[in-house]
C-alpha cells in the first residue's frame, strides 16, 4: 500500500489561487461560456454579470432585472445569455453587448431556471407558478 503525503502550501501552484468576481449581492449561479472564455453569474443584486474568465474583469454593464436573478445560461454558440429572475421573467441578452434581445418572457411568479435547447432555437423556463414553458427565440 502506498501512502500519499499531504501537499504543503509552498508546493501549491499559483494556478490554484482563485480569481474573485465581486458582487453586491449573493451569487446564486455561475457558468462558463461554451468556449470557456467568459463566465456569467446570477446575483441577488438584481442582475446577471458577464466576466472575462482569464482576468476576472467585468464585461459591460450588468444585465438588469427588477428582482434577484436565480439562474443564467449561455446559448450553445455562446452569443446569447438567458436569465431567470424573481421578477417573474426570463430575459434574452446579447452576450457581447449586453443588449436585451426581446421582450421579457413572462410567468405569473418567480422564474427559477431558464436554459437553451441544444440547437439554440428555443428556451425552456421553470417557474414558481407551477409551469414550465417553451419559447421560440430564434
Amino acid at each position: 500500500m502506498r501512502t500519499v503525503e499531504p501537499t504543503k502550501p509552498s508546493e501549491l501552484s499559483s494556478a490554484s489561487l482563485p480569481i474573485e468576481l465581486p458582487h453586491h449581492g449573493k451569487v446564486y449561479f455561475a457558468v462558463f461560456s461554451p468556449n470557456g472564455r467568459r463566465v456569467v453569474t446570477a446575483s441577488g443584486d438584481g442582475a446577471a454579470h458577464l466576466w472575462d474568465a482569464d482576468s476576472g474583469r467585468a464585461l459591460g454593464e450588468p444585465l438588469r432585472h427588477e428582482g434577484m436573478v436565480w439562474h443564467v445560461a449561455f446559448s450553445p454558440d455562446g452569443r446569447r445569455v438567458v436569465t431567470a429572475s424573481r421578477d417573474g421573467t426570463a430575459r434574452l441578452w446579447d452576450a457581447e453587448s449586453g443588449r436585451a434581445l426581446s421582450e421579457p418572457l413572462r410567468h405569473e411568479s418567480w422564474v427559477w431556471r431558464a436554459t437553451f435547447s441544444p440547437d439554440g432555437r428555443r428556451v425552456v423556463t421553470a417557474s414558481e407558478d407551477k409551469t414550465a414553458r417553451l419559447w421560440d427565440v430564434e
